[in-house]
């Protein structure tokens, strides 16, 4: 990747003859890289902070035990496991993604020794905040998680099980 470095002792008596590298000059590579990726920081972050507030308001009101346990229709309670399970995988995706940002961009700027500015340092402030935020929520809906993690671990695999079998007969139909 982006921040990989060769160290000293392989340079030296490991030296690697390249006709042609790419990129040509790695280190400016990389400077440009943290560059392009701290110009984008800011509108990243908003947007994933924001589906991020989307989804703890969605888990906040569609997550709840009186739901499960009042449906006596298979069907709604097959519907409800999908949908709680969909939430808990979204979620989920969002606080990879959170914290990925977090921890690409101080890794890149402690590596490359490029100073973080305020914005920047705001930025991450924010992301982590609102990785806290994600943790809490899926603390408060632990109950309602735990009691259906069961059910909704079957249904998602089903549906994975589904559609795989799916893409196998088209391919093995070609």
């Amino acid at each position: 990747g982006i921040l990989f470095r060769i160290g000293e002792f392989i340079s030296e008596h490991a030296h690697l003859e390249a006709k042609k590298l790419d990129p040509p000059n790695p280190e400016i590579f990389r400077m440009q890289f943290v560059q392009s990726f701290d110009q984008a920081l800011s509108q990243r972050t908003v947007s994933v902070v924001s589906q991020c507030k989307a989804w703890m308001l969605l888990a906040e009101s569609r997550m709840q035990t009186s739901l499960m346990s009042n449906e006596s229709n298979p069907l709604l309670q097959s519907q409800l496991l999908e949908l709680y399970g969909n939430i808990v995988l979204k979620g989920l995706s969002l606080t990879m993604r959170l914290s990925s940002m977090a921890k690409l961009c101080l890794t890149m700027h402690t590596s490359l020794e490029v100073p973080l500015n305020k914005s920047h340092l705001s930025d991450i402030a924010t992301l982590l905040e609102t990785l806290k935020a994600m943790e809490f929520t899926f603390i408060r809906k632990d109950q309602v998680i735990a009691e259906s993690m069961v059910h909704i671990t079957r249904s998602i695999s089903s549906s994975i099980l589904a559609a795989a079998t799916s893409m196998r007969r088209k391919l093995e139909s070609v």
